[in-house]
């Protein structure tokens, strides 16, 4: 649209509001129970005890045919919730609760609501037996009571950490995630290492009976947190999710490094090829390669060994390169489920890595 066509548009004002618009907004404000009419032009907020509840679907709303479907539409996505109603606790409180409002008794006599067959199966791996799922949903539900308080807060538990090592945490909640079969929680604080910073805790984990809550002024409460909490740069999910972007990997607090790696060509396309694994996950033209290691590489030693390789491979194989986290074991699960035919150039720690462990098989299967 040219500027002069959009300036002449704007002066006619498109989306003002003017006075009769807003009586009639509160009006039927009023009329959905979320206002109150206290005298002549003037209204108020109800109760926050009197908040009308979501409208059930009433049999003078259209005829019969038009409340099956609707309500069809919405059995199928509450049989598609309940499958992964774990991640959240109180999802199942709410299903139920909806299943009785979706399908009264006299719904089921009147228009014979079956349960739809079920056909698709949602199968998400979670590791944990029902008692230890009970204690991580009492400790979800602690975390997300806390945020919904204003000034939030910071949280104290005993966590096994690396070969039965208990060790006590004072950190800030910040965000939780279902990764690979197990929840956890990512906070910024003390870490079982003994530093202050990010962590990832796996709820399964965490060995005390409920988590204590302590005040700001709390003097266990780490003294970095409390300034930053003074300056208001407290840690935030979108640092989360920006840093989890940036490289490949759950643990968003490693060291990130450069990934090199090989494929045939014909296991790359079958199985590599249009996959998504991270947005830094990319193909590397046959052109772009070595002008990529060279980059890279600052070291001259090491960037002549990565060109070796490179020229001992077969030159039809193909090349990808992304950002990893150093020392993931999310990334490490997935190098290891693409050998034989994934081959680690770089980084050379973690070729390394690879070729210790191939030998460790190898040694395995020599009987």
């Amino acid at each position: 649209m040219p500027v002069a066509e959009l300036k002449k548009l704007l002066k006619a004002h498109p989306f003002s509001t003017v006075h009769r618009s807003l009586r009639d907004d509160l009006k039927q404000l009023v009329r959905l129970g979320w206002l109150q009419n206290i005298s002549q032009g003037k209204y108020q907020c109800v109760l926050k005890s009197d908040w009308p509840y979501p409208p059930q679907l009433s049999h003078t709303q259209g005829s019969p045919a038009s409340i099956i479907l609707e309500a069809n539409q919405a059995r199928q996505l509450l049989t598609i919730i309940e499958d992964i109603s774990f991640v959240q606790p109180n999802l199942e409180v709410i299903l139920q609760s909806l299943w009785e409002q979706l399908m009264p008794d006299k719904d089921h006599q009147k228009f014979n609501l079956q349960p739809p067959l079920k056909r698709i199966f949602i199968h998400l791996d979670y590791i944990l037996p029902p008692e230890t799922q009970e204690q991580v949903d009492n400790y979800q539900e602690q975390i997300e009571e806390l945020w919904r308080t204003p000034s939030s807060g910071v949280i104290q538990f005993k966590y096994e950490f690396k070969e039965d090592k208990i060790v006590r945490i004072n950190t800030y909640p910040v965000c939780l995630h279902y990764v690979r079969r197990a929840k956890y929680l990512s906070a910024w604080g003390e870490t079982p290492e003994g530093e202050i910073g990010w962590h990832n805790y796996r709820l399964d984990r965490i060995i005390s009976e409920k988590l204590k809550i302590l005040a700001w002024g709390d003097p266990q409460v780490p003294k970095l947190l409390r300034e930053m909490r003074r300056l208001g740069e407290l840690p935030t999910p979108e640092q989360v999710e920006e840093e989890l972007e940036n490289a490949w990997g759950f643990n968003f607090y490693l060291p990130r490094k450069w990934l090199l790696m090989r494929f045939p060509r014909n296991f790359a396309d079958r199985y590599v090829e249009g996959t998504l694994r991270h947005q830094t996950f990319q193909r590397i033209a046959d052109r772009d390669l070595s002008k990529l290691v060279k980059k890279q590489i600052s070291e001259e030693g090491d960037r002549f060994r990565v060109l070796q390789i490179l020229k001992n491979r077969n030159p039809q194989d193909v090349y990808y390169g992304a950002w990893v986290r150093l020392g993931d074991i999310n990334v490490l699960m997935r190098l290891r489920d693409w050998r034989p035919n994934g081959e680690v150039i770089l980084p050379f720690s973690l070729r390394q890595q690879m070729a210790e462990e191939a030998r460790q098989e190898l040694f395995y299967y020599q009987d």
